[in-house]
């Protein structure tokens, strides 16, 4: 996976971000409680849970990530591992486009999340289906021309 990851065509930014997720270092609500860091609430801010927000739970869990992820891939199963998360996603979207569609999907989590934390925006799956759309077109000079077409597509077929 990890050299999936550095081979994609995404930014640099989103490939540390991406690597920071399996070794559990995104600053998620209870490693900032394991630093001491004083919240009023650890909970989860996108879903109604009243569950811990961590990681694993944040990207993979959630309510919300699930209804994000079910949007664009069908139906997904809980309690599975991260590794086993993140093949399921390449083996389910096309090939080449694959890694570039997880990277941002995990990534526009997190800012949907900061959003509402930060600036006070309501998340929500249109708003993160949308970025997922828009995003990637922002990464067609970055793409070989034979994968062009199949992104194009897929980001069409999305957009119906």
């Amino acid at each position: 996976i990890f050299k999936k990851i550095w081979k994609s065509v995404v930014m640099l930014r989103y490939k540390i971000f991406i690597w920071l997720l399996p070794h559990d270092r995104v600053n998620s609500r209870n490693l900032l409680r394991k630093k001491s860091f004083h919240l009023p609430s650890y909970n989860c801010e996108l879903c109604h849970d009243n569950t811990e927000e961590t990681t694993l739970h944040l990207f993979w869990e959630c309510t919300f990530a699930l209804n994000c992820w079910e949007s664009i891939i069908g139906h997904r199963n809980r309690r599975i591992s991260v590794f086993n998360e993140v093949m399921l996603l390449t083996q389910t979207l096309p090939p080449p486009i694959a890694m570039v569609v997880s990277i941002m999907g995990y990534w526009n989590l997190w800012m949907q999340r900061n959003g509402k934390i930060l600036k006070a925006k309501t998340p929500s799956v249109h708003s993160w289906g949308r970025l997922i759309k828009e995003e990637p077109l922002l990464l067609r000079h970055r793409i070989k021309n034979k994968f062009e077409a199949q992104l194009s597509g897929w980001i069409d077929q999305l957009l119906n």
